[in-house]
């Protein structure tokens, strides 16, 4: 049995972060939530709530003192700033973190452009080892997601417009990829957890469900009763996109790198059967895609 009970998350309001607090909950844990200073993020009465500097080792270590573990969730943009939360981790003598790693495998992704977005994250991941070493108490695990599904497929992340009904398809359209939706990594995090010495200083790997951009139309069709209209497109086109957004400063060229790196065909993003942790965190092996794509439209027709 895990003795892992007092958990902090950084980050806490944020998609990622409301997810897993909600987890967490679920799952008996004692949650603390660590939100910007400023923030006016409201969580439920159980959850300690606590506002500071997360960029001032003596604000985060103020906040996180006799917790158990803590749960990084801190935005993309501030990925490279993690090692103020691991120092103050280390200090406070916490057992286990989890970095801000959720979406793909950037391990296997960064000799690719995607990958060389996501360098931050590699060199956390290389300070967390480097803790590791130097002390045997201390232990980390990462999340490797794929796409984040229900909540990519809302924000058009996955090559689909909601609102008008249109699909930007990348090469043949017929490159599975793995893929999660967010409460599925909420309660990973939380069986992660449960089972601390099964995920000790790893990334695990987990998925909702595989599937292609194809398949995702179709039963988006079904699902809306409407003929969508398809753009067709190739994955060195929307790499192209991406350099030039690169070239002036706009950081959504990372979409349109993760979109060319996830469905182009030859992508293999796809998690293998002996790759895949769902069994060990005693997740679903296959959520249902079609009741996924039927809420995700329905929340959004409710927003219109």
């Amino acid at each position: 049995m895990s003795d892992i009970q007092k958990v902090a998350v950084v980050g806490a309001s944020g998609n990622t972060g409301t997810a897993i607090v909600d987890a967490l909950l679920k799952h008996g844990f004692e949650v603390t939530a660590i939100t910007r200073e400023g923030s006016t993020a409201t969580f439920p009465p159980s959850v300690s709530l606590k506002r500071v500097d997360v960029s001032s080792k003596d604000g985060v270590l103020s906040a996180i003192r006799g917790q158990d573990a803590v749960v990084s969730c801190i935005a993309q943009a501030a990925v490279g700033g993690q090692d103020v939360i691991l120092d103050a981790a280390v200090e406070a003598k916490v057992k286990r973190f989890l970095p801000s790693d959720y979406g793909i495998d950037y391990i296997s992704a960064r000799s690719t452009k995607v990958g060389k977005c996501l360098e931050g994250k590699v060199q956390t991941v290389d300070y967390l080892n480097k803790l590791t070493q130097q002390h045997t108490w201390f232990s980390w695990t990462g999340v490797a997601t794929g796409m984040f599904f229900d909540w990519g497929l809302e924000r058009g992340a996955l090559g689909f417009d909601l609102k008008t009904r249109t699909a930007t398809i990348i090469d043949s359209g017929n490159e599975a990829f793995s893929t999660t939706n967010l409460a599925t990594i909420g309660q990973a995090v939380a069986s992660i957890l449960h089972h601390p010495e099964q995920t000790a200083n790893r990334m695990v790997k987990i998925s909702s469900f595989k599937t292609t951009q194809n398949e995702v139309l179709q039963l988006l069709q079904a699902e809306s009763g409407e003929k969508w209209q398809v753009k067709n497109t190739t994955g060195q086109d929307v790499e192209n996109i991406g350099d030039s957004l690169q070239q002036s400063g706009n950081p959504l060229c990372f979409v349109l790198y993760l979109q060319r790196y996830t469905f182009s065909d030859g992508g293999n993003t796809v998690w293998k059967d002996d790759e895949n942790d769902n069994k060990l965190l005693e997740l679903k092996q296959d959520e249902d895609i079609r009741e996924t794509i039927r809420r995700v439209l329905g929340e959004s027709s409710s927003r219109v």
